[in-house]
Order: C-alpha cells, then structure tokens, then sequence
C-alpha cells in the first residue's frame, strides 16, 4: 500500500533546506545558573578569548588553551599546548581535572582557517593537527583519565557547508564531522555539536553577536 502523500512522482524526491530561527541571548543561555567549567581551545593564531570575555560576564569559570610549540602555564592562567600528539592534552586535563564541577563546555576554534592558508598538501595536512588530530586527542585525554562528568564539546568550523549556496566552501577541515560523530558513540558522557561560519577567519574574534549565537548552543 502507499502512504498519502507519497504516492505521486512528484513527491519522490527533495532538496534539503536549513531552517532558519531566531536566537535570544537571555532565553537560551541555560547554563548560566548552573554549575560548569569551560575549557576555550583557541584558533591556530590566538583568536577567539572574545569567548572567555563573554563568558566571565556571565560569572562563568573559563580556561583558554592555544597552540604552540611546547607544553607551558603562562602567568595569566592560560595553557600553551602542542598539537604533535597525545601527551599535551593529557597533561592539560590531568592539570585541571580537580578543577571542573558539574559538567564540562568545550569550545574548540582550531578548525578555523584563512584565506590566507596555502593550498598544498603539507599545510593541509598540517590542518588536520589543529581539526580532526586535537579533537581526537581531547577525547583520548577524556578516556585515559576517566572524566565521567557530562561533556559538551562546540566545534567551531568555517566553509565546511553550503547553507545560502552563495558560501565559498573550503571543506578540507569537514575530517571534524567524523570525529563528531563518531564521539558520543565511544563516549556517552560527551555531546559534540558543530557551528559552521560563512566566511574565512578574518579577525581576532568573531563579533559578539556570533559569539553569543555560538555560546547559545550550549
């Protein structure tokens, strides 16, 4: 038998569309009464403590990680870690495993590039690093130290999807859509969740109002 409304030809096929809803600051940000730690993973450049500033209004306690060349504390607080493998992120969560509460946000910007980036096998290859290689290394961190609290990781990407048809695409860091969601199937305690931008990475931070629309997802 058919179904009504699936019995036409016409009705064979279809085009996916993203739907497009408001967000208010004040009415999604749940988390702002509860007890959470957040961890902030800067882009490969520094940018992205637009997130921590936003946060700390809130009253939130937040940790900034960036890339670098070696493991470091620096005098402000904040993490310097390196991307050639495990070991760092280890470190880092064994460091601040007494610190987190209730549940844990991460924020991770490394899969943001520029235009500036070159197209050559060697640098994409080294994207893969700040992408697909740190979110891996973030989960196996979460593994061998047995961190069972609620988990929920934002992975922040641009031109990895089409969403007006009008977006350059550069989907050589789409590796993370994997990763994402392969995750909560090894790990139920961890939620991942991707927020695609139009554009290349252009400034230091995004503006406050796609700052805000990110943190919204939380």
């Amino acid at each position: 038998s058919t179904e009504p409304g699936f019995s036409g030809i016409d009705n064979w096929f279809y085009v996916p569309t993203w739907e497009r809803t408001p967000v208010t600051w004040e009415a999604s940000c749940k988390w702002s009464e509860e007890k959470i730690s957040w961890l902030v993973f800067t882009d490969r450049w520094g940018g992205g403590t637009g997130f921590q500033r936003k946060l700390e209004e809130r009253g939130a306690v937040v940790q900034v990680v960036r890339f670098s060349e070696k493991y470091h504390r620096r005098k402000d607080g904040t993490y310097e870690i390196t991307t050639a493998g495990p070991d760092d992120y280890v470190k880092l969560f064994r460091e601040n495993k007494g610190e987190f509460v209730d549940k844990l946000n991460i924020i991770h910007l490394g899969c943001l590039t520029a235009d500036s980036d070159s197209a050559d096998y060697v640098t994409r290859n080294r994207n893969q690093d700040f992408g697909f290689f740190s979110l891996l290394y973030i989960v196996q961190a979460i593994g061998e130290l047995s961190i069972s609290i609620p988990i929920r990781i934002g992975i922040v990407s641009n031109r990895i999807h089409e969403v007006t048809g009008e977006e350059t695409l550069d989907p050589g860091m789409a590796t993370v859509l994997g990763t994402s969601g392969v995750i909560p199937r090894e790990f139920p305690n961890v939620a991942c969740f991707n927020v695609d931008l139009p554009g290349p990475r252009v400034a230091e931070d995004p503006h406050d109002d796609v700052i805000i629309r990110i943190l919204s997802e939380f």
